[in-house]
């Protein structure tokens, strides 16, 4: 439980400025393609405890839910919403127990 708080606490000092905000986006180490085409950029640790966005110019850090995997999926969940990511590829964003969208993601070489 500390080194969550540890590396929360390190990804919200990533929000203090732009600057850092933009250096997480070149460090991604993977990507959403929604649904809707739109393709989304993320940042996964070694830990594989943590997912972190940039939406709408705002950090946006996922936390995940369980430590083992269910059937080769692990989820992370930020308030109502909850991320379903995949080893097969399948990624489902949930808010409120309810499907908004769904995709496909890519892990570059962190997942595994």
């Amino acid at each position: 439980m500390q080194k969550l708080i540890i590396v929360l606490a390190v990804l919200l000092c990533f929000s203090c400025t732009s600057n850092n905000k933009l250096s997480l986006v070149s460090n991604e180490n993977g990507n959403i393609i929604w649904a809707d085409g739109h393709n989304e950029k993320f940042y996964m640790p070694a830990s594989k405890n943590t997912v972190a966005f940039i939406a709408d110019d705002e950090l946006v850090v996922y936390s995940r839910f369980a430590i083992h995997k269910v059937q080769g999926c692990d989820y992370f969940f930020i308030n109502r919403a909850q991320l379903k990511l995949c080893e097969n590829g399948e990624a489902v964003l949930f808010v409120d127990k309810k499907i908004i969208n769904s995709g496909y993601v890519n892990f570059h070489n962190t997942y595994n």
